[in-house]
């Protein structure tokens, strides 16, 4: 159930969508709409993503979801040690940065037109650095969707609640 280390092996996207959310989603005809970014923009050369995070995301466990979880949540599934079955969908990122509490600066090697996509996928959902459950996020995954997730007896059942900290109605 930990997006970053393998996405397709442990969990479905129906469970993905409900847990866990990314920086933009896909909408129905394929347009690309704000997740949990509510802006952002493109440099002229395609080398530099400036995204503007949507104020008073939080994750499940409480902790704000701000522009250092983002970076983090990219590097740790970039990372070489990373169990992430795609490392090819962010190796064109050449750094990640927290600008500020709200703004994520992604810094890519040549112009990826398809980037928008990337940060769509399961493979980029933005988990908290350090979660407060004290738990691997395979065992317990902690994000800021619309469920939270409750309990898991593995051949059996998975029991999500509602997100009472979600900030759709």
């Amino acid at each position: 159930m930990d997006p970053t280390s393998d996405p397709a092996a442990a969990i479905d996207l129906i469970l993905h969508h409900n847990l866990y959310e990314c920086l933009v989603q896909v909408g129905g005809s394929g347009e690309f709409h704000p997740q949990i970014a509510e802006s952002w923009e493109v440099s002229g050369d395609g080398l530099v993503w400036t995204f503007h995070l949507r104020e008073g995301v939080v994750f499940h466990d409480g902790t704000p979801c701000d522009a250092v979880a983002v970076r983090e949540s990219f590097l740790r599934a970039m990372a070489p040690e990373s169990l992430n079955p795609h490392p090819e969908y962010f190796a064109d990122i050449a750094a990640v940065e927290a600008v500020d509490a709200r703004t994520v600066r992604f810094l890519l090697v040549r112009p990826v037109p398809y980037f928008l996509a990337v940060l769509a996928q399961a493979d980029s959902a933005i988990v908290p650095v350090k979660p407060r459950t004290g738990r691997p996020l395979g065992e317990c995954p902690v994000g800021t969707g619309p469920f939270q997730f409750e309990e898991w007896r593995p051949g059996d059942r998975i029991v999500l609640e509602r997100n009472p900290h979600y900030y759709l109605p």
